[in-house]
């Protein structure tokens, strides 16, 4: 079921992964990691939209946590990613937010961030450090 919720959402999306555009849209998968004895996580970095129920949307930046209406995202996106090196987004939902929803959120997101990785029920349970494998040469915007 999941893997064709994320089809259906790459495809809507209009992600081709056998395509070598810069511009085609490819959605990632986020996962977790082993934890390593003594060596703390580093996922504090990644920036996490979840989406909620009411057209809601919880931004995580670090510790920091905010919540307003989806149709504000786009602009606490640019500032989230104003100064950051990797432009990457992490998107989870809510099981009673709408298919439709989480798509339009992807949509939006591709527009202003290099990668978006979505954060599978499964993914969000398990215990582990999050990651997200990104491709060789990925853009790193600080150089």
């Amino acid at each position: 079921m999941l893997g064709l919720l994320l089809a259906i959402s790459a495809v809507a999306s209009g992600a081709d992964q056998a395509s070598s555009s810069p511009h085609t849209p490819i959605v990632y998968i986020a996962h977790r990691n082993a934890f390593r004895a003594g060596v703390p996580c580093e996922d504090g970095h990644l920036i996490t939209a979840y989406l909620l129920p009411n057209d809601r949307v919880r931004l995580k930046v670090w510790l920091n946590n905010e919540e307003f209406n989806v149709s504000e995202l786009e602009t606490h996106l640019d500032a989230a990613f104003k100064t950051r090196a990797v432009w990457l987004l992490l998107i989870g939902a809510d099981p009673r937010v709408p298919f439709g929803a989480v798509t339009e959120a992807n949509k939006l997101a591709q527009r202003h961030v290099d990668y978006v990785a979505f954060i599978t029920p499964s993914t969000e349970d398990a215990t582990g450090c999050m990651s997200v494998s990104l491709p060789v040469g990925f853009k790193d915007h600080s150089r």
